[in-house]
């Protein structure tokens, strides 16, 4: 299972900025905090489409964070 602190040294390694990094972890966070209680590593594909479509509605993510 990946947690935040695996990730964010993955991204350490492939030489992200500390921007990116701080971005891409605090997104992660909002994603494991959205299925808490459950087994991420089990999420169906439609279950993720429909996280990061509430995400686009409900908070009007830009293009380039959703991605």
């Amino acid at each position: 299972m990946v947690n935040r602190q695996n990730f964010k040294q993955l991204l350490e390694i492939k030489r992200y900025s500390v921007n990116s990094i701080e971005t891409y972890v605090n997104a992660f966070r909002q994603f494991l905090l959205h299925f808490i209680g459950q087994d991420v590593d089990v999420l169906t594909e439609r279950q993720i489409e429909q996280y990061i479509n509430q995400q686009v509605t409900e908070r009007r993510i830009s293009v380039s964070y959703q991605k």
